[in-house]
């Protein structure tokens, strides 16, 4: 979603009256996109506020929804009927409100004892609608003036960072737009659009203990700047939180009534809240991996573990079950049910590995080019013998479908790429220098890479016919020094810089 200057002509739109508390979803299908803007009333997109008289830009494949709570006027110019719209009064947006009350309460409560807040983890099956819940549940927190930090674990296409990538970074004003603006984060470089489940797992790993010292540390410099202690009944108090003071997922489900506001005051007026929300007390939300079904039962356990989730939200009735079956909701869980987001339309696999292609490539477009596609490329030519590169090995053992975690054996091994076409690659520099893993073992070589973070990315542009050299594209100057200095990855994600892409 773009916004832009308004300067229309409103006889090319068409007016659309959307009533109060129903929410107006959108497939866009249009090879020209969308535009539309707000010209009455209030509403949202993905929690978030629509200004009005601000046209907003939408792509071919973007599927949301707008949602008003007080009823609006909407002015769309659309080229094609082909485009889905549909609009409906059985909005999930009430239900969303609710569950961000209840974790609002917490977030409270924790900033009351000075205890880490609630960590969330979304989970449910392929196009369940997890990134929408993810996105309206992020814009409500944010909304409401905590600071939760956002974790995303779909190396397919990230929020954090382009494809090829997991991530968390901390959400100030509103959940991400465009990842590659993000300036603090910390990334992983997976390599590829396949989930490979060995790596994701070591990965998590660290991920997860790293969420978890960041708001440790935002705690323990809370409490030494104001010479706090931790409060003494807190952790008695935390324990007893969900059977205590917190309505149970049980009642936020059935209160989907439609929210009532005091006359004379709008939801905007009501989410005014005291200041002085810290970043330990708002947690974390983490968007799960896209998974097979049963896979999701050993990454949901992984990732309890090591980000020390406290709030499931399930978007699958057998998701939902599974949880309740193996007593998480008897060990100090609190798992929310909701379901699937109102209008979002499903569509074939294919569909999606190509809309996420194409959202990559433009990714790093803005990665390589700047954000407005304004900035020559940085290049470096080298010699591809000063390069310590890996690839992870693969095998139809390690496939998703056929091997559980446990069985999982993946090992990283050394590539010589001047005997490869390895054009138009993109590869992840790592913060691991090439000293550290040069006499290692190969079993401690792939402990070692993949929980490394990533430094950068690079563009394998050309190479010369028969000589080992390589033209890099690279995200700013003098970096050579890093590139040959440490460790650098290559999976399967390119980048082919079409003619769009090119400096005009």
């Amino acid at each position: 979603m773009m916004e832009e200057q308004f300067i229309c002509d409103e006889k090319k739109f068409i007016r659309q009256e959307v009533e109060k508390m129903r929410e107006f979803s959108f497939n866009i299908n249009n090879e020209d996109g969308l535009k539309l803007f707000l010209k009455e009333g209030t509403a949202e997109i993905f929690g978030r506020e629509l200004p009005q008289y601000t046209i907003q830009q939408f792509q071919k494949g973007d599927r949301f929804s707008i949602f008003t709570w007080t009823g609006c006027v909407l002015y769309l110019e659309y080229m094609s009927h082909s485009d889905f719209f549909q609009s409906t009064d059985e909005s999930q947006y009430p239900i969303y409100a609710n569950i961000n009350q209840y974790l609002h309460e917490m977030r409270s409560q924790a900033q009351d004892q000075r205890k880490i807040g609630p960590k969330i983890l979304i989970c449910g099956p392929n196009q369940s609608g997890k990134t929408t819940v993810s996105k309206t549940l992020t814009n409500y927190c944010c909304k409401l003036g905590w600071t939760p930090i956002l974790v995303d674990l779909d190396p397919m296409l990230n929020t954090v960072m382009a494809g090829g990538c997991i991530g968390a970074c901390v959400c100030k004003d509103s959940y991400p737009t465009n990842g590659i603006e993000i300036k603090n984060k910390i990334i992983f470089f997976h390599g590829y659009s396949r989930i490979q489940l060995g790596l994701l797992k070591n990965q998590i790993e660290v991920l997860g203990n790293t969420v978890q010292k960041k708001l440790q540390n935002n705690l323990e410099q809370f409490l030494k700047k104001h010479n706090l202690q931790t409060a003494p009944d807190a952790e008695g108090a935390q324990q007893k939180t969900n059977k205590q003071k917190y309505p149970s997922q049980q009642n936020i489900q059935n209160s989907t009534a439609q929210i009532k506001l005091p006359s004379g005051v709008n939801i905007n007026q009501m989410l005014l809240l005291p200041q002085d929300k810290q970043m330990f007390s708002s947690g974390c939300i983490i968007n799960m991996p896209p998974l097979q079904s049963r896979e999701q039962k050993e990454v949901i356990d992984l990732i309890i573990k090591h980000f020390q989730v406290d709030v499931i939200i399930g978007l699958d009735d057998q998701v939902f079950n599974s949880l309740k079956q193996n007593q998480l909701l008897t060990n100090g869980y609190s798992v929310i049910r909701t379901t699937k987001p109102s209008g979002l339309k499903t569509k074939e696999e294919s569909e999606l590995v190509e809309e996420a292609r194409k959202i990559n490539q433009k990714l790093f477009q803005q990665y390589f080019k700047g954000l407005n596609n304004d900035i020559d490329c940085h290049n470096q030519e080298v010699n591809l013998n000063d390069l310590l590169v890996y690839r992870l090995k693969i095998n139809e053992k390690n496939s998703l479908a056929n091997t559980s975690m446990q069985q999982q054996k993946q090992i990283y091994e050394r590539v010589d790429l001047s005997k490869e076409n390895v054009t138009k690659s993109i590869v992840g520099v790592l913060n691991l220098t090439r000293s550290s893993v040069e006499k290692l073992k190969e079993e401690e070589i792939f402990e070692k890479i993949s929980k490394s973070t990533l430094s950068l990315l690079v563009h394998l542009s050309d190479m010369r016919t028969n000589q080992p050299y390589v033209r890099l594209f690279l995200p700013g100057l003098n970096m050579e020094n890093i590139i040959k200095e440490n460790v650098c990855v290559i999976g399967d994600i390119t980048w082919f810089e079409s003619s769009s892409d090119k400096k005009k």
